[in-house]
Formats: C-alpha cells, sequence, structure tokens
C-alpha cells in the first residue's frame, strides 16, 4: 500500500546508474588509429572495403549500451564483411613473360660494381666485386598467342582445329629495361632505391618516349643479394620450401606501380603488370603478379611500410584481415603472389633486332 499501486497498474524497474569509471586505455591493435590510404582510388572497387578499425571501436562502443549489454552472432558477423579475405589467387590476366635476355644481363650487371685499379694495387689483387642493388621499369607490349605453344601443333582449318589449340592468352614481351635515377646502397645487403620509380619527371619522360616507340609501362624488377633462402624469423630452417624472392617491401613497391598504371590507362589495360626478382649474386629471375586483393590492400593503406621494423616475408598489416576464416594481423606475403612463366627472348631494342628497328637517316 505504501506504493500505492492498484490493481491493473504497470511497474517499470530501471537498473540502478552506475558511477563513471575512467576506462584504461586498451593497448590492442584494434584501438589505434585506422590506416591511412595510399590513394583515392580504388584498383579493383568490388574488394573495396571500409576501414575494420573504425567498425570494431563503433560495435564495441555501441555494445556498451545500456540496452544492449553485448554484441550478438550478426554482429560479429557484420564486423568480418569489414575484413579483407585473404585467399591464394591461382592466376593472373598474364600467362607468361618473355623478358628480353639481353637488358636481364645489362640489368644484373649493373648490380655489380667492380673493384677500381686504386683498389685492386691497395689490395694486391684481392678486392672484390661489390653488389649494389638497383630497380627498373619495364617497357614492352601485351600480345595474344596460343595457350599450348608446342612445336608439334600443325596447322588446321578452323573446321578441324580441336577446342585445346583454340584457346588464346595474354602475355607480356618485355623489350626495354630503363633504370631511374637512384642512390646505390652502401651495404651489398640494403635494399634498392625506389624514390623515382613510380613517380617523378624522369619516369614521366621515359614513359612518353616508351609510348613513342609503341611500348607501353607492364612492370618492373628489382635486385636482391640478402639471404631471402629460408625464413626470416629467425629459424635455422633454410630448405628450398622456404625460399621467397619477394618480401612486403618489394609488394608495396609493386602494388603502387601497378596502381599508378591502372590510373593512367585504365583497370583493364593497367592491371596487366608483372613483377620480377632477380638475385644479384647468381642472377636467377622468377616472375610474379600480384593477386587482386593485395593491391586494393595497398591502396587502403592497409598494407603498408612500416616506419620502424622490419617488413620480410611474415608482415603486420595495419588492419585485421581473415585468412581460413581466422581474423589476424600477421600476413604471409607468398598469399599475395601470382606464379607466372617466364621465357627468354630478343627485345625489340637489343642487339641485331634494335640495329635493324631503328630506322637511319
Amino acid at each position: 500500500s505504501s506504493f500505492n499501486l492498484k490493481n491493473g497498474s504497470l511497474v517499470t524497474i530501471t537498473p540502478p546508474k552506475r558511477p563513471k569509471v575512467e576506462s584504461k586505455k586498451d593497448n590492442s591493435n584494434d584501438d589505434k588509429a585506422s590506416s591511412v590510404r595510399y590513394t583515392a582510388f580504388d584498383p579493383y572497387p568490388f574488394l573495396a572495403k571500409p576501414s575494420h578499425s573504425t567498425a570494431a571501436r563503433r560495435s564495441r562502443a555501441l555494445s556498451r549500451l545500456p540496452t544492449k549489454r553485448s554484441m550478438s552472432y550478426s554482429d560479429i558477423a557484420d564486423l568480418h564483411s569489414y575484413m579483407h579475405v585473404i585467399e591464394p589467387q591461382p592466376e593472373g590476366p598474364i600467362k607468361r613473360v618473355y623478358m628480353c635476355h639481353t637488358g636481364a644481363q645489362k640489368f644484373s650487371s649493373n648490380c655489380v660494381v667492380q673493384p677500381t685499379k686504386k683498389q685492386l694495387r691497395d689490395t694486391k689483387g684481392k678486392a672484390s666485386p661489390q653488389i649494389r642493388n638497383r630497380c627498373a621499369v619495364l617497357f614492352g607490349t601485351v600480345n595474344t598467342e596460343r595457350v599450348d605453344q608446342s612445336i608439334n601443333v600443325k596447322a588446321r582449318t578452323s573446321l578441324s582445329t580441336p577446342l585445346y589449340e583454340m584457346k588464346m592468352c595474354e602475355v607480356v614481351k618485355v623489350h626495354a629495361v630503363w633504370e631511374p635515377p637512384q642512390t646505390p646502397p652502401k651495404k651489398e645487403e640494403d635494399s634498392y632505391d625506389a624514390s623515382q620509380l613510380i613517380k617523378g619527371k624522369e619516369v614521366e619522360r621515359a614513359r612518353q618516349i616508351a609510348k613513342e616507340l609503341g611500348l607501353q609501362t607492364i612492370g618492373w624488377i628489382y635486385s636482391h643479394s640478402d639471404d631471402r633462402q629460408g625464413a626470416d624469423d629467425g629459424s635455422s630452417n633454410n630448405s628450398e620450401e622456404d625460399s621467397l624472392p619477394v618480401w612486403g617491401k618489394d609488394i608495396v613497391y609493386g602494388a603502387m606501380g601497378q596502381i599508378e598504371n591502372m590510373e593512367k590507362v585504365g583497370r583493364d589495360e593497367g592491371k596487366k603488370y608483372l613483377t620480377l626478382a632477380l638475385d644479384s649474386r647468381s642472377g636467377a629471375t622468377e616472375a610474379f603478379q600480384l593477386s587482386d586483393v593485395s593491391v586494393q590492400m595497398v591502396a587502403e593503406g592497409v598494407l603498408a611500410i612500416p616506419k620502424e621494423g622490419d617488413f620480410k616475408r611474415f608482415v603486420k598489416t595495419q588492419e585485421s584481415v581473415s585468412i581460413d576464416n581466422k581474423e589476424t594481423k600477421d600476413l604471409d606475403t607468398v598469399f599475395c603472389l601470382v606464379n607466372t612463366a617466364m621465357l627468354s627472348h630478343e627485345g625489340r631494342f637489343s642487339g641485331k633486332a634494335g640495329a635493324n628497328f631503328v630506322k637511319k637517316a
């Protein structure tokens, strides 16, 4: 009776007000500032994602409201949609690449600095050549040819040609290698200087000259001399299975070059972009294409070169990504690569072919 309740009265029970408590600083990766975009241009709009860190902070803030005690399964699934899904990409737009053997040999030679006469005299002939890693832009053409290039395939009429012989593919032929101005590294294990590889007056001039010669930008090449045969996590396992010539820094620079190319000539043509890695100690060269999601992550700043720390094969992403349906920031760069077959040929501007191509006045 003290509550003055009558039959049919409605009773509402509200929780007591909680005292305000200063929240402790959370050192988790999700509370860090969201990634900074490299460019406003989206190379692959269908793969574009909003900032996962921003979405995670907003979801946690909403879950602290008095009317909502925790995140529901639908909230977790919605948060997962903000993450890039990392999966192996089986193939890219280019089936194979034909590398000019003369250009590759000259680039490899430029990575080796021979000792001077004074150095040979001071060391009594014991001075050895020094390796200085470099990078270069590849100019060439995109051609269409049969997938099956077997020499036993005979010419047939259109009515009798089997379907497997009719399959066509796009290939890239490298005709010129241009090295931008770069500062040589001080040590053999130091990386190349890519400050003028993508943007600058010199590279724009080189692109214009290549265009006049009927060539287009189709990739880049770099050299490395550090030990990339084993895992970079300090383990002693140096098996062939762990070898990977392309590390995180190389992927970021390659993606930046592809983004620039796609922005200039269009997404369909610009995505035909290759990354060639040359071991400056042995001369072995391998060709790769970058996966679509890795290029999009670089554009969004999810995959970026950190100001401090190593950025080798196993890298830390700026935002959480999904690998095997697990949220993580640890990325193996092998997921960003598409193996590409590489063959040798004589470029249009090298050897006898170059002498015959250039018209004499």
